[in-house]
């Protein structure tokens, strides 16, 4: 069985505002989760507090988003977040992932319409939200 990676920090969910209940229906642990509707909105986040994953969910209408996350991650100094990226199974789709798919950790295009599972997997699976023991 292979060993599971496990990121210390909060996910980000950059999501349109109107999509953003649809994720907030998983009751995740306290502060496992910030919540970003543009990239204005998602920066000061990255700058300032440990994000271990980044949930993008891309959306036809906001292409730019997707270029500025690609733009972050290229300028990212140490060590980048996880990336997963939901996606529709259309052409405005593969613009978002051909711009960020040097980045890209995952990629759900099945669940577009389930946010709230996408979420749920990423926290489960790819984040801990314990703190580490400081060791006497």
């Amino acid at each position: 069985m292979s060993k599971r990676l496990t990121h210390h920090g909060s996910v980000l969910v950059i999501a349109p505002a109107l999509l953003q209940p649809a994720y907030r229906r998983y009751e995740a642990p306290q502060g496992a989760v910030r919540y970003a509707a543009s990239i204005g909105e998602a920066l000061p986040i990255l700058a300032h507090e440990h994000i271990a994953a980044i949930v993008y969910h891309e959306h036809e209408a906001q292409i730019e988003m997707g270029r500025s996350l690609a733009h972050w991650f290229a300028n990212v100094r140490g060590a980048a977040p996880l990336l997963a990226v939901v996606a529709g199974l259309d052409n405005a789709a593969s613009l978002h992932l051909s711009v960020l798919q040097p980045y890209a950790s995952m990629v759900f295009s099945k669940y577009h319409h389930r946010p709230d599972e996408v979420i749920a997997m990423v926290v489960e699976n790819f984040v801990s939200t314990r703190k580490k023991k400081q060791k006497p």
